[in-house]
């Protein structure tokens, strides 16, 4: 990011981004599905891309199959619980693909339904997406939370969740974290785990839609939006600076989680703007919007007659259907719409995989490996 970008970027001289640097490719208001700056983290049918991590028992048992696929929604469903919560069943389903760091987050979500028997006061209609989350196969066996920044989702039915009788939605809660209240000061330290959003307005449970979003830029500032279909962004409610570790190391990047805290709860839209990519001006794969430059996904060759090329990734759907795929990498395949067709993940070893063929069209083809992820167009003929 050159000098002049930043400045324009930049609060008066300090060393953190403002918000008005999302507003020019339209991050501010509604979407259409094939607008692909979007990363579905919910495909809208099952729970294939995500990790499930419940307290007491092993990665990816989903207990009482509390998360799952209804009607094209994310649930958390306490339907099939028979017998009361026991005070340490908390849940937590975590986006496993990969982990996020400069990024904007928006979501919908639903409160419905009733809590599970035996489920705390505080947790009433309580749910939150834990940023910079550590993994589920991290956490411990008993652990109750993952160590995260949690943006806190309440319904209308929770007026103390957040710190406060007349708090909204979007508060901050922090297992095993804390925060900075200004950009640049060393004594605005906090520690108190929930803290209370500007006060706003929660749609009403079971017929109701919440519309909100967050700005996360790495270790440096965090932001919250409750808005509307029209606009995600309508207010800010919540803003915080250098999200760290209780022991003070700086939190840069972590997973996106989701919570089954003994509320129902339904999300018809989980998506993220990576705000991370090739910063190369004049590079096919360059986006103004970019704000952390990743060299990896600048080196990918253009899509060429009907099939897509990058070092150790080919398509060609029209000759062979293989794809040679190195080691440790997935590739994902989607149509112009963002609904996945299909996806292969090569855990070791490397070789060719064989994917379907494709009817003529436009699809896009992404591919990720521990140095990052890259998106190519696809054009079959």
């Amino acid at each position: 990011m050159n000098k002049k970008k930043l400045a324009s970027l930049f609060p008066s001289g300090g060393i953190f981004l403002t918000v008005a640097i999302l507003l020019p490719f339209g991050l501010a208001t509604a979407q259409t599905p094939n607008d692909t700056i979007w990363t579905q983290l919910w495909n809208g049918n099952n729970l294939a891309d995500w990790d499930i991590k419940f307290q007491g028992s092993a990665l990816n048992v989903n207990l009482n199959n509390t998360f799952r696929s209804v009607s094209g929604n994310l649930e958390v469903n306490y339907t099939g619980w028979a017998t009361a919560f026991n005070g340490a069943q908390f849940g937590h389903a975590a986006y496993k693909i990969k982990p996020f760091s400069f990024y904007f987050l928006r979501s919908e979500y639903q409160t419905w339904g009733t809590q599970v028997a035996g489920g705390p006061g505080w947790a009433i209609e309580n749910n939150g997406f834990m940023l910079h989350s550590q993994s589920m196969a991290s956490m411990g066996l008993n652990q109750d939370f993952p160590v995260s920044m949690e943006t806190q989702l309440l319904g209308p039915a929770n007026n103390s969740a957040g710190g406060t009788g007349t708090a909204g939605t979007m508060n901050l809660c922090t297992p095993g974290t804390q925060w900075y209240s200004t950009p640049t000061g060393t004594t605005s330290l906090v520690v108190t785990h929930c803290t209370a959003a500007t006060a706003n307005v929660r749609a009403p449970s079971n017929t109701g839609w919440n519309y909100v979003s967050a700005l996360v830029l790495g270790d440096s500032i965090v932001r919250h939006y409750v808005g509307n279909a029209s606009n995600f962004m309508a207010q800010t409610v919540f803003t915080y600076y250098r999200p760290n570790l209780d022991n003070g190391t700086r939190l840069t990047q972590g997973y996106i989680t989701i919570q089954a805290e003994t509320a129902p709860y339904r999300f018809r839209r989980i998506e993220v703007a990576n705000l991370v990519g090739c910063m190369t001006v004049g590079n096919p794969n360059y986006k103004t919007y970019f704000l952390r430059n990743d060299p990896v996904a600048c080196n990918v060759v253009n899509v060429g007659q009907g099939y897509a090329v990058d070092p150790g990734f080919i398509v060609s759907p029209l000759v062979a259907s293989f794809v040679p795929v190195k080691q440790n990498r997935k590739l994902e395949v989607f149509d112009t719409q963002g609904r996945m067709l299909f996806n292969f993940i090569i855990a070791s070893g490397s070789g060719e995989v064989r994917m379907p063929k494709l009817q003529s069209g436009t699809y896009y083809a992404k591919l990720t490996a521990k140095e990052g992820s890259m998106t190519q167009r696809l054009v079959v003929f």
